[in-house]
């Protein structure tokens, strides 16, 4: 169940202080003892006392019929959608480390062409980024061409340096006319930090957000965090860059160290994006008519036995 305005809910918080009003204006006649009143403490009377207060329970009944209650149905017709992603390929200098005798790039390209080949309905567009970005491959599902253009992604394309900024914006350009506005996402790769291209990384993720646009950033390597340290001190630069924009793009950061667990980073965000579209499938029926009946119905109950068997005096 949701609530289509589950801000409502918080009238609740009200009813204390209109129960203390409803009290404050009744006239009560002091006794020194009710021991010897006839009906003191009977059923009957603690009854009546159960039923002056049904109001309460009533526009509790109220509020939330207010608040929309929603059950879910089913899912929508063509609600199994698949995502529409880039995969933002760092292939600066840096990747050209040796992991085992291959460099981080190759481990990436192979990684790469695992998880796609996984895809089933899915849109998958390349980009590959160092001091500049390009676009790769367009939003596909013929995942043989993507893998084969994940094959050619070398060093050497691009100018040195790592323009993270500009891989977002480009990204970006990808998925503006994407068939859907729900399931749109960035996946980004990079082992350094920012320190090339024109556009500033937070301005790329501000417009991504706007867009509707979540940008997960995975950050390889191990690292060095007084040299880091130094560098922020030094020259201003953001060490907690790529954490900044997956938090404002509503994606998240994933730290591993060593291009071998990409693959889990990518099936994780994989498993997030496929539950969010999931529930977001979901179409809802209203069922504020239930608690609006029965408070309707509480109303009538106190008004017809207050003023038959439980009359006052």
């Amino acid at each position: 169940m949701r609530f289509a305005n589950p801000e409502l809910l918080l009238l609740i918080l009200t009813i204390p202080f209109l129960v203390w009003w409803k009290r404050r204006g009744e006239v009560s006649l002091p006794f020194s003892s009710l021991v010897f009143v006839k009906g003191y403490n009977s059923l009957t009377s603690r009854l009546k006392v159960v039923i002056e207060h049904l109001w309460v329970v009533a526009l509790v009944l109220l509020i939330i019929a207010c608040a929309r209650p929603q059950l879910p149905e089913g899912v929508a017709e063509g609600g199994e959608k698949g995502l529409e992603m880039v995969l933002a390929i760092d292939t600066s200098a840096s990747m050209k480390s040796l992991k085992a005798g291959r460099s981080k790039l190759a481990v990436v390209k192979e990684v790469a062409k695992e998880f796609i080949s996984g895809r089933k309905m899915d849109r998958i567009g390349l980009v590959a980024f160092a001091g500049d970005a390009i676009m790769v491959c367009p939003l596909t599902d013929d995942y043989e061409l993507l893998k084969g253009f994940v094959d050619e992604l070398n060093f050497g394309l691009l100018p040195s340096g790592t323009a993270i900024g500009t891989a977002i914006a480009v990204s970006i350009n990808l998925l503006k006319d994407s068939r859907t506005e729900s399931s749109r996402l960035i996946i980004l790769l990079s082992d350094g930090v920012n320190n090339s291209g024109d556009i500033q990384p937070m301005d790329s993720a501000s417009i991504a957000r706007t867009m509707g646009i979540r940008v997960y950033t995975i950050e390889e390597g191990r690292t060095i965090d007084h040299l880091l340290e130094r560098a922020q001190g030094d020259y201003g630069v953001n060490v907690d860059l790529l954490r900044d924009i997956a938090k404002l793009t509503g994606g998240e950061h994933f730290k591993i160290p060593s291009p071998k667990e990409l693959l889990v980073v990518y099936e994780e965000i994989d498993r997030l994006e496929k539950e969010r579209l999931e529930r977001e499938s979901y179409t809802y029926r209203d069922v504020y008519h239930l608690p609006a009946l029965t408070a309707l119905g509480l109303i009538m109950c106190e008004t017809i036995l207050l003023n038959m068997r439980f009359r006052r005096i």
